[in-house]
């Protein structure tokens, strides 16, 4: 399995809205993906959020980058997105094994 973290500073929080289109949108079109396991929007703070994704294989990953994450968080996040910072890599050790 192979996860992707996004942490992402807003200059304002989400609002209700947004919270439950990234449940109803972000999170069912994902669902979409071949391979793709699991993921989580995580608010840090009322300016951060991270969003972990975890797909089978590298390229499930890139495939919910490419027709999902980032369509949507141009869409709904980018007009209040200060700084965005990607990670990814396999996962290690995980309770989905």
């Amino acid at each position: 399995m192979y996860a992707v973290i996004n942490t992402l500073t807003l200059s304002r929080p989400l609002d209700t809205d947004l919270l439950r289109r990234a449940q109803s949108e972000l999170m069912s079109q994902a669902r979409s993906v071949v391979g793709f396991v699991q993921a989580s929007l995580i608010s840090l703070d009322e300016h951060t959020v991270v969003i972990v994704a975890i797909c089978d294989s590298p390229q499930s990953l890139r495939q919910l980058q490419e027709t999902v994450g980032s369509a949507w968080v141009s869409k709904n996040l980018t007009p209040q997105l200060e700084r965005a910072d990607r990670r990814h890599g396999p996962v290690i050790a995980s309770t989905l094994f």
